[in-house]
């Protein structure tokens, strides 16, 4: 999760406390490795993820919408190289998950 977060381990861990209280992801035990706690959304969280993702879009659109043409194209063009060079670089890449969270590393 710090991995993804690119953070480290106690920051990771007080965040998804925070979304715990918030009734928003609980923890779930690996049942290979029970030292392992995974992340998972709850019913509530997946109804939060539609609309935290509007909200995003929105104050975005807000934040460039006077921006040229030009200066779009270029952003587009930059955050598509960002994102391909993060997801190799990310080394959670490919770890195995648990209603489509990653594991917490070291929450035990």
């Amino acid at each position: 999760m710090a991995a993804l977060l690119l953070s480290d381990r106690a920051r990771a861990v007080r965040v998804v406390d925070r979304l715990a209280a918030a009734g928003l992801v609980t923890r779930v035990r690996d049942t290979v490795d029970r030292r392992i706690r995974r992340v998972a959304l709850t019913d509530t969280g997946r109804r939060h993820v539609p609309v935290a993702a509007a909200r995003r879009t929105r104050l975005l659109g807000e934040a460039i919408a006077d921006w040229p043409d030009e200066d779009l194209a270029r952003l587009t063009d930059y955050l598509e190289r960002l994102n391909a060079s993060v997801a190799r670089h990310l080394p959670v890449s490919g770890a195995p998950e648990v209603s489509g969270a990653p594991e917490v590393s070291g929450d035990r």
